[in-house]
């Protein structure tokens, strides 16, 4: 059944005690020409104007409103209402039912009259500021020029003249010019004019206190090698110390992987604007990809943990891409220089510092009119701890000097050293007289300054005359790694006149000679023992075996015994530390026999 809905009479109204964007409609509702009674679904739009675009926001629908008599009461809620007009579009069906069926013509939003007033205020362009009686102005609504008091992040742009006495918290690292001495205190001290030291002056160093560590790191890298130029990347350390090293994720910029000179950089704060702290000349090699070089600052600057340093590093000509990057930002304390979400690959490595080693001591408490140079308590007028390097002459008496370089050179001292030196005196030292030989402590004393009766490793020929001399440990002739107590290698002659010769051997070799009897006892020879273990058999056994298996030479007879051209003694089952014999006479058979042996093998 097609139902027909037709709009009635109106009625609108609207709240004014919540002060909320929220209004009451009252309607009447027609069906078929008599007033409605049921549950309806209703759905109203908000349109600006009567007919046609634009519709304001999305449609509020309100389901299961009951209607009775024709008469029905909503509360629609659009938001603040703005001062141009608005009309009310209203759909209607029946509860739950199809789509809904549009209401002809919009009804037009009128105000109340409490609301009257409020319609001009909506299309002031500009207000008196005498006509503001009460409350605060916003912040935000301010324009950007003015200046408020105790907000912060107020930017000011221009120049400013005036008195400044009054500031205080001001960064002296942001200072520009320069500062007049007129206004320095009395206490600071000048490059030029009179300075009178009159306290303790006490100039120290960094000096590194423990062993390095790496620091801050960022080792992702999500971009293939980039073509950069002065590329720089911020870091904040998580520790005070020495900036001993910087590792960087680089590669050689040159065509053909060879290798480039450039430059790091370390400079205050973020970015090359701030104060240069180390810079350090390197080179840049074809490293594998993705691959970290890692190079060591020679003058390694002191930072702070939580404050922001930058690493500048630099080649004199790019060709190639040779800076890897990480897009991601996974680094949170820095930045790369070409955009504030990229990182370099990086490391930085620190070694914990300290301030305390002594450069300069003037005037130290209890040493008035001294000066200490390495050290708070100088014992002279001028006391050095460390090296002293002069380039010029030293003039004065070196009686008392030790540690000197017998080596070195040439000129004359003029004058008399006294004192004590307890630094190190380099340069040419060859007019120096009344040295102590027992004070030599580096250097090589040349040939020509020693004593004829020195005996030289490098002399051909030298002949040891009277006396008794006494070697300790080995002694090589022909060889300087002596592997025995006296080692010779090449021929040896012996004799007042040479007259016996040893020829050199390639093995340290042992001989073990003897002879044996016919019942197995040792007739002459020692370093073995000897047994009969069976007919014509005899066992012989090295008192030191030797280190492999010796030659062996055996024969019938003992010493002085004549004996058939036909006995005969063979040897067998040799190894280091002994071997059998057995005895007889050819062709006839093994009996009894005295024999002899030698045996010739390696120590």
């Amino acid at each position: 059944m097609k139902i027909n809905l037709i709009l009635g009479a109106l009625l609108f109204t609207t709240s004014l005690y919540a002060q909320t964007s929220a209004f009451t409609y009252q309607g009447r509702l027609n069906d078929q020409g008599a007033p409605a009674t049921g549950s309806y679904d209703l759905q109203f739009g908000l349109w600006t104007a009567a007919s046609g675009p634009i519709q304001v926001g999305e449609p509020l629908t309100n389901a299961a409103v009951a209607v009775s008599n024709g008469l029905f009461t909503v509360t629609l809620d659009f938001g603040p209402f703005p001062g141009a007009d608005r009309w009310l579009e209203i759909g209607v069906r029946t509860n739950g039912g199809g789509a809904f069926t549009l209401l002809s013509p919009r009804q037009a939003i009128t105000p109340t009259p409490k609301a009257i007033y409020s319609t001009s205020a909506g299309s002031a362009d500009s207000v008196d500021a005498a006509n503001i009686s009460g409350g605060t102005v916003n912040f935000a609504r301010l324009p950007s020029e003015l200046v408020v008091d105790n907000e912060s992040g107020v930017n000011l742009s221009g120049t400013f003249s005036g008195n400044g006495a009054g500031l205080n918290n001001l960064n002296a690292t942001n200072l520009t010019g320069t500062i007049s001495t007129t206004v320095l205190p009395p206490n600071a001290a000048l490059r030029t004019g009179g300075n009178i030291f009159s306290g303790s002056q006490h100039i120290v160093d960094p000096v590194a206190t423990g062993p390095q560590a790496l620091d801050q790191q960022l080792t992702n890298s999500n971009t293939g090698a980039t073509q950069l130029t002065n590329p720089w990347q911020s870091f904040t350390p998580g520790t005070n110390g020495l900036l001993t090293a910087v590792a960087l994720m680089v590669r050689t910029p040159l065509f053909g992987g060879a290798s480039s000179s450039g430059t790091i950089r370390i400079y205050a704060g973020e970015g090359t604007n701030g104060t240069l702290l180390a810079s350090q000349s390197v080179t840049w090699v074809d490293v594998g990809i993705a691959t970290f070089q890692t190079n060591s600052l020679s003058a390694p600057p002191q930072l702070q943990a939580g404050s922001k340093y930058t690493i500048q590093f630099t080649a004199p000509l790019v060709q190639v891409g040779w800076v890897y990057l990480d897009t991601d930002n996974h680094y949170a304390g820095g930045r790369a220089g070409q955009d504030s979400s990229w990182d370099v690959p990086f490391k930085t490595f620190m070694t914990p510092g300290a301030t305390g080693q002594t450069v300069l001591m003037v005037n130290p408490t209890g040493y008035s009119g001294y000066v200490g140079i390495g050290t708070n308590a100088p014992q002279a007028t001028l006391h050095v701890v460390g090296n002293i390097l002069a380039s010029g002459t030293i003039i004065g008496n070196g009686a008392g000097l030790t540690n000197l370089n017998a080596a070195a050179g040439s000129g004359a001292f003029n004058g008399t050293f006294s004192g004590t030196s307890t630094g190190a005196f380099t340069g040419n030292g060859g007019g120096i007289t009344n040295l102590n030989a027992g004070n030599l402590a580096s250097g090589i004393v040349p040939d020509a300054r020693l004593s004829g009766n020195v005996a030289l490793l490098n002399r051909s020929i030298q002949a040891f005359t009277g006396g008794t001399n006494s070697f300790s440990g080995n002694v090589g002739i022909g060889t300087t790694t002596p592997q025995a107590k006296l080692q010779v290698a090449g021929d040896v002659k012996l004799g007042n006149s040479g007259q016996y010769f040893a020829p050199a051997g390639e093995e340290n070799l042992r001989i073990v000679r003897g002879s044996v009897s016919s019942t197995g006892t040792i007739v002459n020879g020692s370093g073995f023992t000897a047994s009969r273990t069976a007919n014509a058999t005899f066992q012989v056994i090295f008192t030191t075996p030797f280190s492999s298996n010796p030659s062996i030479v055996v024969s019938c007879g003992a010493a002085g015994q004549a004996l058939n051209s036909v006995d005969v003694a063979v040897s067998y089952n040799a190894s280091t530390t002994g071997f059998n014999v057995q005895t007889g006479v050819r062709n006839t058979g093994y009996f009894d026999e005295p024999f002899s042996f030698i045996a010739v093998g390696p120590r």
